[in-house]
């Protein structure tokens, strides 16, 4: 027997979506998580393999998850690190009184993307990428 299957869903408020290029023209999105409040929940992000924009998300290569406290605000790339290679911010504000803000940098080698770092509990007039780019440093030395 088989389970029921609810009806798609239309989200009650406009998904959060950032598409980026980076430099080398794979395709990076953004996204908060599906039928999740903009105050908390997850989002992802995923690597695609780029192109025309009608394709540009046909070839997947690798995505992550993660939760958040805030909503994402904007993605910022920025190479953290200097080693030639583009990484990802991604910033988040909170939504109570503070709108204190937080961050996950990311890094993308040939078909493989990870975390490499996090802040969070930022005063909102910071600059966040500035002061996460130490932490990405700290987190790749041997």
């Amino acid at each position: 027997m088989q389970a029921p299957v609810d009806a798609p869903v239309p989200p009650a408020d406009p998904r959060v979506v950032f598409r980026v290029t980076l430099p080398d023209g794979r395709l990076v999105l953004v996204a908060e998580g599906d039928q999740e409040p903009r105050s908390v929940g997850s989002y992802t992000v995923r690597l695609y393999g780029g192109g025309p924009a009608a394709t540009a998300t046909d070839r997947f290569i690798a995505g992550l998850v993660h939760p958040r406290d805030g909503g994402v605000e904007r993605v910022v790339i920025e190479d953290l690190d200097r080693d030639g290679r583009a990484d990802l911010v991604v910033v988040m504000r909170a939504a109570g009184s503070g709108g204190y803000l937080s961050a996950d940098a990311y890094s993308f080698a040939s078909n493989r993307m990870a975390r490499r770092a996090s802040i969070g509990s930022v005063p909102p007039d910071a600059d966040i990428v500035r002061m996460i780019a130490p932490r990405v440093k700290r987190a790749t030395a041997p």
